[in-house]
């Protein structure tokens, strides 16, 4: 490697001591051998009909897990607003079966995929090689569950792997799985799509204008594109695609869910909520059931999430974030920045240290205030699009006879570089532009200066630009130099065994990759999955974030200018092309009996910690309510209460509580972006407080009900209060 200047070696230090913190003294980390499940050999049906069948399964964990997507200035949870939950599909034609799962959780990983895979294989006949699991990439989702060390060391405030949450998510999407498997029947369904233009921005703007030859992109007509603010809202795909199933029933078909593609970060949430939240993909998702339910002829007069069952996963979203359609902008949370700790001595007590300082309370509030909005504004609009793009289906346009197919790979990716199967670096390397956050949450390290006067790095203006003796990188800066960050992640601490998918539906092809792709990236993986297949499937759809995480993918052009998205490009330049290459193969080898040849793989995810908060107490607390308060205006309520501890009252294990109008009308529960539930703190040795916040109060009379939970095999009782907006 080639000698660094004195600042160079500045930068190097300062970013190993900010990214890396106390990794560099843990170089033993614990193994988990995980063989793979043999193939799925028990689908006995050869009727060439399509049958469908949908499920979910509440994934909300109790207060205390960090929220994952914005690194380290992501907060640990105290509560929760919308419920997060998985969403399964399964799908089959004769003895070909394929199952989705879409989680609202930031990311998904190779261990909640192989174990998900594992638990169900043997029952419900799914193998890793058919199951496509995926994240809706919401950044107020849970953490703790990767296959690498430094993904969940640097993944929140709360840092460490868990087996107790790879359990808890497993079980449940098996459960999911389990449903939609018990749930199948002779059903119809169809593709059908829509460009959704004004809801999305291409956040990553200049590296994107760098790409020389972009496939063809969708193109707004006249009017629409007259009403747009720049050329980065056209930076983007706007497909929305839709796949609805309807169940056959006699002579008519009831709609049951649907599978929908649309790219999209979910950074609704900024980096300060504290709560464990669907963000914008949780309303398009409700919306759409409800709506599927009221076409059903179901009315909501309980607690309970919907019938249907809308999959909303995302598409090429490496570099689209959502736009406010008025501002274009969405006002940013200041970042906590440096400065002297109040004084708490006299006179002469010695200087403060310096510490990191959050901003005012009032401008981090502003800040929620705009973010719920946005979320409502946006989450609302896309649910509309969504909507109209379900009724707009024709009978004619749901069929009986789609083919169910599907290909899969897993690839060690170090290994096929050094063999030269795939032109990409051999090992994995993170850049320095990383540490300063994305666009949409810039952490407290963006711009960073050491002791004020030299440039650490941790910007998107240049200063993750460095050449240096790793070719396959170049102009990666590599965040601490090359040779110490060789030292520190050691084997495994960054992911290395990618998952390639490919399914097909119909007419369709739906590709899955552990990335977050970029828009041009994604353009041209999906036409050299086109390409592949002669043009007999000219439409691919792309999922991202789906059977692992691998961070971005950029093009080679976009990763030159080594923005966020780039140094987040952990294989180098050349990595989106081989990708091309090996989602190209898969998509011409997807068809019916693709045989695939089962791998094991090793994770190592760190140390494991008791983050997951477990039952402890033994006796039932009393669940006692307290007085409300009210806001000055009316419209909001806070009543808090005590109740049991955060390790034996799991909100995924059901509603929790709900509102009820002054004739016992039901209102709303604890599902509603306009209820807020929150862990308090500790009460007394066997109970804990807590606290419910409903924002949407209307004028008049109201009751608080706490619904009836099991407590060590005994029933708590119900406890309600009436109140007054």
């Amino acid at each position: 490697m080639k000698s660094m200047n004195g600042r160079n070696d500045l930068r190097g230090l300062a970013t190993m001591a900010v990214v890396f913190g106390v990794a560099a003294c843990a170089p033993a980390w614990p193994l988990d051998e995980a063989p793979s499940p043999a193939p799925a050999t028990c689908v006995q049906t050869d009727s060439p009909t399509l049958l469908a069948g949908v499920g979910r399964a509440d994934i909300t964990p109790p207060p205390g897990l960090g929220l994952q997507g914005y690194g380290t200035e992501g907060r640990p949870a105290s509560g929760y607003r919308q419920r997060l939950y998985a969403r399964a599909l399964v799908l089959q034609t004769g003895r070909e079966r394929v199952a989705f799962v879409v989680a609202d959780l930031p990311q998904v990983s190779t261990i909640l995929h192989r174990a998900t895979a594992a638990k169900v294989d043997s029952t419900a006949c799914i193998g890793e090689d058919r199951l496509m699991l995926s994240a809706t990439h919401t950044h107020a989702g849970p953490g703790h569950f990767f296959t690498a060390r430094l993904i969940n060391d640097a993944g929140s405030q709360v840092s460490g792997f868990d087996p107790q949450v790879v359990e808890f998510l497993v079980d449940r999407f098996a459960s999911a799985l389990g449903d939609a498997v018990a749930n199948l029947k002779p059903a119809v369904a169809g593709w059908k799509t829509d460009t959704v233009w004004g809801l999305t921005r291409n956040r990553a703007y200049e590296a994107f204008r760098r790409n020389r030859q972009r496939p063809s992109m969708p193109v707004p007509d006249a009017t629409t594109q007259s009403i747009l603010f720049e050329d980065r809202d056209l930076a983007v795909d706007p497909v929305m695609s839709m796949l609805r199933v309807d169940h056959v029933r006699g002579a008519d078909t009831v709609p049951i869910g649907t599978f929908t593609v649309f790219a999209i970060h979910g950074t609704g949430n900024p980096s300060y909520n504290d709560l464990f939240d669907g963000d914008i993909h949780a309303l398009v998702e409700r919306g759409l059931e409800r709506h599927i339910d009221a076409v059903n002829g179901r009315t909501y007069d309980q607690a309970g999430p919907p019938v249907a069952v809308h999959l909303f996963a995302n598409g090429t979203e490496g570099d689209v974030s959502p736009a406010w359609p008025e501002l274009r902008e969405r006002p940013l949370c200041p970042a906590p920045t440096l400065g002297r700790a109040r004084p708490t001595g006299g006179p002469r007590a010695p200087v403060s240290p310096v510490v990191w300082r959050d901003p005012p309370v009032e401008a981090v509030a502003h800040c929620m205030a705009f973010s719920r909005k946005f979320i409502k504004l946006v989450g609302d609009s896309l649910a509309a699009r969504a909507i109209a793009l379900f009724d707009s289906f024709g009978p004619r346009e749901l069929r009986d006879d789609l083919i169910v197919a599907r290909a899969f790979s897993a690839k060690r990716l170090p290994e096929e570089a050094r063999r030269g199967t795939m032109d990409i670096c051999e090992e994995p390397r993170q850049g320095t532009a990383v540490l300063g956050g994305g666009a949409d949450g810039r952490s407290r390290y963006h711009k960073w200066k050491i002791l004020g006067l030299i440039s650490a790095g941790f910007d998107e203006d240049g200063g993750g630009i460095a050449y240096q003796d790793v070719p396959c990188q170049t102009p990666k800066r590599i965040a601490a130099g090359n040779f110490l960050q060789q030292i520190i992640v050691g084997g495994g601490g960054l992911p290395e065994l990618g998952q390639f998918m490919v399914a097909r539906v119909g007419d369709r092809l739906v590709g899955a990759l552990p990335w977050e792709v970029t828009t041009v990236a994604g353009l041209r993986i999906k036409a050299a999955m086109r390409d592949s297949t002669g043009g007999r499937f000219p439409d691919p759809i792309l999922v991202s974030l789906a059977n692992g995480y691998f961070q971005y993918l950029t093009t080679e052009e976009e990763y030159s200018l080594q923005r966020y998205e780039g140094g987040s490009n952990l294989y180098g330049k050349g990595t989106a092309a081989a990708v091309a290459i090996e989602m190209g193969a898969l998509s011409a080898a997807a068809k019916p009996g693709f045989k695939y040849q089962p791998r094991g793989y090793t994770a190592y995810p760190g140390p494991h910690k008791d983050l997951f908060p477990r039952p402890e107490r033994t006796q039932p607390p009393s669940r006692e309510i307290l007085p409300p308060r009210i806001s000055a205006n009316g419209d909001t309520v806070v009543i808090r209460w005590t109740d049991a501890w955060p390790g034996d009252l799991i909100p995924a294990d059901g509603p929790l509580l709900h509102f009820l109008g002054g004739s016992g009308n039901f209102e709303t529960w604890d599902d509603d972006p306009d209820v807020e539930v929150r862990a308090i703190g500790r009460r007394s040795r066997d109970e804990f407080l807590w606290e419910v916040r409903w924002t949407a109060c209307s004028p008049g009379p109201h009751v608080l009900e706490l619904l009836p939970r099991k407590f060590n095999g005994q029933l708590l009782a119900v406890k309600t209060l009436g109140f007054r907006c």
